[in-house]
């Protein structure tokens, strides 16, 4: 039901997280509880119903008051894997604009406020790219050398710079000496480590690398005493063991997603290959993120929190483990229900169903994470979960993501099996979209803004 009915009297939409939808003869307005008007609209129309009525209210004697589940104007923004067109579908299901790259974008693509996207492409080589609403390229950035080789995800940042996971392929020699058992080398030449890098557009043509995080950098190993960086795994959980996750050989990380919190000038990354999210310091200058020091909790670039299979640095067993090949981690925005915990798509690859799991870290107030000595990090406890009826009947072992909306709904992407939902807190489905047979996504975004005219 669209908001543009006649009423007697005015109407109001009284939306879960407190706010209030007025509708007069020739405006729409979203108030806060105080009375403040937060946001107005002359377009009735583009106020859609979630559900039907939740309620009324009689006051006096011909006069009633409607309650809604409303949300202000929403569009869904995706695009299928090597698929050149990146799409936006309302809420009605219509696609209503396409972008074009040269290239099909590698993995992840993000929309900004004006209505421009960046993207990282294919082209035989990995390209970062920013494009207006009408698909013009305004900034791009080449990425042809073998070290910081970009895949997966980017992440666009404040201040105008990108996050980007990139590849570094390693001599073995230099593998071997670091301390990884030479039994564990499957190509000589083809390790590969994972970085993460920060670039600063220079122009119209080219980038800037600004900071810069290595893995090599903060790693332990206890298979050869003789070598460097050896130590007791269990007691240095913010080290990486390097002979951990070796059946993937020479991808042994896999990092497939990194997102930013502003507030806390920190990172997350989920690596694949350790089925664990970790969480880094990026108050570090380039000489400390390389380094056990320095920074706004002192730890230089070694890790301040990881979660999802303790098993990786030797405090848990197999029973411990709880993420497994999981994507697209993210910090739950503020004002939003859940804020500051951490939701992500669980592919569950270790028990062949996927869920989604919010968790709350154990965040300390200099921003630092508590964690019990000779003890995994927790928490234990999932704060939500979701997951199919009969839980085998919902997995994807691939791409797919999730994300928390301003309602308290969360929107999910089975990016294997080709679908985008929507869901409440108790788990109903209240907006689905099924992608054409074949297709798969990375993930989708859920936007709300007004389309330009």
């Amino acid at each position: 039901m669209m908001l543009n009915m006649v009423c007697a009297a005015m109407c109001y939409g009284q939306g879960r997280d407190g706010l209030v939808i007025t509708q007069t003869v020739d405006a729409v307005e979203l108030s806060g509880m105080d009375g403040d008007v937060l946001q107005a609209s002359s377009n009735m129309t583009t106020w859609s119903d979630l559900g039907g009525f939740s309620g009324t209210y009689t006051n006096g004697a011909d006069a009633e008051t409607e309650y809604f589940r409303l949300r202000p104007p929403n569009y869904t923004f995706f695009n299928y894997e090597d698929y050149p067109e990146i799409m936006l579908m309302d809420h009605d299901k219509n696609l209503v604009h396409t972008w074009t790259n040269d290239f099909a974008p590698a993995a992840s693509v993000y929309m900004f406020p004006d209505g421009s996207i960046m993207s990282a492409t294919r082209a035989g080589h990995t390209r970062l790219e920013k494009r207006d609403w009408e698909s013009n390229l305004l900034w791009s950035y080449d990425n042809l050398s073998r070290t910081n080789r970009q895949h997966h995800d980017i992440e666009p940042l404040p201040n105008g710079n990108v996050l980007i996971i990139a590849r570094e392929p390693l001599p073995a020699a230099d593998v071997i000496a670091s301390g990884r058992d030479p039994d564990r080398i499957v190509k000589a030449t083809q390790f590969m480590s994972e970085t993460i890098v920060e670039i600063m557009p220079t122009g119209t043509d080219g980038g800037k690398v600004v900071w810069r995080w290595d893995v090599m950098d903060h790693i332990i190993q206890d298979f050869d005493e003789t070598k460097p960086n050896f130590g007791v795994i269990s007691e240095h959980p913010e080290l990486v063991n390097i002979n951990y996750a070796t059946e993937r050989g020479i991808d042994w990380l896999h990092a497939n997603a990194v997102t930013y919190n502003a507030e806390l000038d920190q990172i997350m990354i989920s690596m694949r290959g350790f089925n664990e999210i970790w969480i880094i310091d990026h108050s570090t200058t380039i000489a400390e993120a390389a380094s056990h020091s320095g920074g706004a909790r002192g730890r230089g670039g070694d890790l301040l929190y990881r979660w999802g299979n303790p098993q990786a640095y030797n405090l848990g067993t197999e029973k411990d483990q709880v993420l497994g090949g999981q994507h697209d981690p993210s910090w739950i925005p503020a004002g939003y229900p859940g804020e500051g915990h951490i939701l992500m798509f669980n592919n569950g690859t270790h028990r062949l169903y996927s869920s989604v799991d919010e968790i709350i870290p154990p965040q300390q107030e200099d921003g630092s994470y508590f964690r019990e000595p000779g003890k995994a990090y927790g928490p234990t406890n999932l704060t939500w979960t979701y997951q199919a009826s009969v839980p085998t009947n919902f997995y994807s072992f691939n791409f797919s993501g999730t994300q928390r909306l301003p309602d308290g709904n969360t929107l999910i992407s089975d990016g294997h099996g080709g679908r985008i939902f929507e869901v409440t807190p108790d788990g109903t489905t209240v907006w689905s979209h099924d992608l054409p047979d074949g297709k798969e996504i990375f993930w989708a975004r859920r936007v709300y803004f007004e389309l330009p005219e």
